[in-house]
């Protein structure tokens, strides 16, 4: 198959508080620590580099993100990836952040949105070609 088959779910371009709020939680998470958003930091070793979040738009279906954010060790054992949800209890799972109420599908729901529509902008990423002055 040379095709992609229709998506099974969709990433809603996050806006107003819930992208105040999916910004911070991406913060509270530190996820720069290992991803690069566009290029690597300065004195970054490539090697132990985490994908490159611009990419993910690109070569990530919106459907299989939250697989991935729930238990990266059940899709690739041996991955330097945290979980940082505990799904133990399916009916309550626990969550690290108290953004979006605590609700930990709610808060993967929300960065799965916010990496499919993540672009170079912004103090920090002006040297990346991918950067749009024009981003209004």
């Amino acid at each position: 198959m040379g095709t992609f088959g229709p998506l099974t779910a969709t990433a809603d371009q996050p806006t107003g508080q819930r992208l105040k709020d999916v910004e911070q939680l991406f913060k509270e998470l530190q996820c720069v620590n290992c991803h690069v958003i566009g290029q690597l930091r300065p004195g970054q070793d490539p090697g132990s580099a985490a994908p490159n979040f611009l990419l993910a738009k690109d070569r990530l279906r919106p459907d299989w993100i939250p697989v991935w954010l729930k238990n990266p060790q059940a899709l690739l054992d041996g991955t330097r990836m945290p979980s940082f949800w505990d799904f133990a209890d399916e009916a309550h799972p626990t969550s690290p952040s108290k953004l979006f109420n605590g609700d930990a599908k709610a808060q993967i729901d929300a960065l799965r949105d916010y990496l499919m529509h993540l672009e170079a902008k912004g103090p920090g990423s002006t040297k990346t070609a991918m950067a749009d002055p024009h981003h209004g």
